[in-house]
């Protein structure tokens, strides 16, 4: 039992919130290694998990997207559309997706033309230290790989994100907005069924069964009155 409701603790933290990406973006990372030497990784890889956390495309997908939004930019006259459409690799199904403020900057910032991504893994390893130099590594709960562990183990969130964290954000991120219907937001990630979905989305219980308590309170005052 402890080890489940340590798991569904990570499920709900592992994610970046709206305040953790205006962070990430705004950040100013280095441009010159130890030796003087050039580096455009750190800043590839965080533009890349961005475009990522603000459309919630799968892996797959996102590695498309510099030929995707180049296509679309030059559709669009050689300026960023407000929405890309695309065949989802997965799924193999269309989904339009639109391109919120942020993702605009990110597509203006490299006048259409995304840089490629590089290796998974090293992507993987690479975020890890954009959120460190983001100052992004408040300590979230991971359960213990220890059946016997009295206790949840302590990490650094950006020790436990990976490229997959950014799909997870958007949409819980999106679902939080309260704006959007569970359909909705299946159109706009892919996912074929609410169950599918509900993996993705970190809710806080106790936050969503207070929300529920005021609703059916105010529901019963109306009648009252």
């Amino acid at each position: 039992q402890l080890y489940l409701l340590c798991h569904y603790h990570l499920r709900r933290s592992n994610y970046l919130t709206l305040q953790d990406l205006n962070l990430l973006e705004a950040v100013k990372l280095p441009s010159k290694g130890k030796l003087g030497q050039t580096i455009t990784a750190l800043e590839t890889v965080r533009d890349l998990f961005l475009l990522a956390c603000w459309t919630g495309v799968r892996i797959s997908d996102l590695k498309k997207f510099p030929e995707l939004i180049k296509d679309a930019w030059d559709d669009n006259g050689g300026s960023c559309p407000e929405y890309i459409t695309f065949i989802q690799s997965k799924t193999n199904s269309p989904v339009k997706v639109p391109l919120l403020d942020a993702a605009q900057r990110i597509i203006n910032k490299h006048s259409g033309s995304l840089p490629k991504a590089i290796n998974e893994q090293k992507m993987n390893a690479t975020i890890k230290k954009v959120l460190e130099l983001a100052g992004i590594t408040r300590m979230v709960e991971t359960p213990s790989t220890s059946m016997t562990a009295s206790k949840a183990l302590r990490k650094p969130i950006n020790e436990l994100v990976t490229l997959h964290t950014a799909r997870r954000t958007f949409a819980t991120n999106m679902h939080s907005l309260e704006v959007l219907s569970v359909n909705e937001l299946m159109s706009l990630t892919g996912h074929e069924s609410e169950s599918a979905l509900k993996t993705y989305l970190n809710i806080d219980r106790l936050e969503t069964s207070s929300k529920a308590s005021e609703k059916i309170r105010e529901a019963l005052k109306h009648l009252a009155a």
